[in-house]
């Protein structure tokens, strides 16, 4: 699943929900059809996918034996990375005050996100559908500059 460009990535979710025809697809996914049929085409070769004849569906044979989970969160790809608008990356110094509350502030919005996450699935019958490409992406995470640098250098 981490060999998958994002494209692929977004398709296999959106997938998951069901079985999609191309038009169904390009709505949920916000970019054009030739996107979509040249995805679908890779994922077809992959053995990820199959046409039953009206629609896409996921390829539970090789899905299955990949453990896929598509809702599951993921390592972020650099393609997302890449992607997001308002990225802000700092490089700090913080004392052991000042780190003691950028923990207590991660921790927050980790808890708040967690629990927007748990009221939407408490929620799916209630909420209508929001389209894969209206979705919004969070990045947000803290490291020493020193381990940046060291997994940058890795090959």
């Amino acid at each position: 699943m981490n060999n998958l460009l994002l494209i692929e990535k977004a398709l296999l979710e959106s997938l998951s929900s069901g079985a999609r025809s191309v038009t169904e697809l390009t709505a949920e996914l916000g970019v054009s059809d030739l996107i979509i049929k040249n995805t679908i085409s890779s994922l077809i070769e992959l053995d990820l996918i199959i046409f039953n004849g009206e629609k896409y569906e996921l390829s539970s044979t090789k899905l299955a034996s990949m453990q896929i989970k598509a809702k599951d969160d993921q390592i972020m790809s650099d393609e997302i990375y890449h992607a997001i608008d308002d990225l802000r990356v700092f490089k700090l110094s913080l004392d052991s005050f000042e780190e003691k509350l950028l923990q207590i502030h991660l921790k927050n919005f980790n808890d708040f996100v967690t629990g927007i996450r748990n009221k939407t699935r408490l929620n799916q019958d209630a909420d209508p559908k929001v389209r894969l490409v209206d979705q919004r992406v969070f990045a947000i995470g803290v490291s020493r500059y020193g381990d940046l640098l060291k997994s940058s250098l890795m090959i």
